[in-house]
Order: structure tokens, then C-alpha cells, then sequence
């Protein structure tokens, strides 16, 4: 039995830290997974632990918005 692959959805996440922004593109099956990813990318890009930037974009501020930037659908 082989299950069917979901579309990958290309999303765009902006990222308010103090004193700067951070632009991040990431390919995803959902808005979740691509948050996940795009802080994975922050947490490297910024040498601290990813717990860290889990604290800061937990969602209890708005200091970020993910948006569809493209969606991708199979033939």
C-alpha cells in the first residue's frame, strides 16, 4: 500500500526579533511543519539553542506571521 504525498506549499515566515527582522522561505505540507522549519533555520542562522527561540515565538506576542507564498499541486 503506497500513500499519496501531500502537495508541498512553499510559506514565507517574518520574524519581528528586537531590532530586526528575519525573512525566512521554507517548502511544507502544513503551516505547522513550515514554522518548525523556519525556526530550526533561525535557531542555526543565530548560533543559539532552539529552546530558545521556541520561547521567544511561542505566540504569545505578535512578533511573527506566516503566509502561503506558493502552492505547488501534482499533475
Amino acid at each position: 500500500m503506497v500513500k499519496e504525498k501531500k502537495p508541498l506549499i512553499k510559506y514565507k515566515g517574518v520574524f519581528h526579533f528586537p531590532h530586526q527582522m528575519s525573512v525566512i522561505y521554507r517548502f511544507a505540507v502544513s503551516e505547522k511543519q513550515a514554522k518548525a522549519r523556519m525556526l530550526r533555520a533561525l535557531a542555526r542562522r543565530h548560533g543559539v539553542a532552539m529552546k530558545e527561540v521556541l520561547k521567544l515565538f511561542d505566540g504569545s506576542k505578535n512578533n511573527h506571521e506566516i503566509t502561503i507564498e506558493m502552492e505547488i499541486r501534482e499533475a
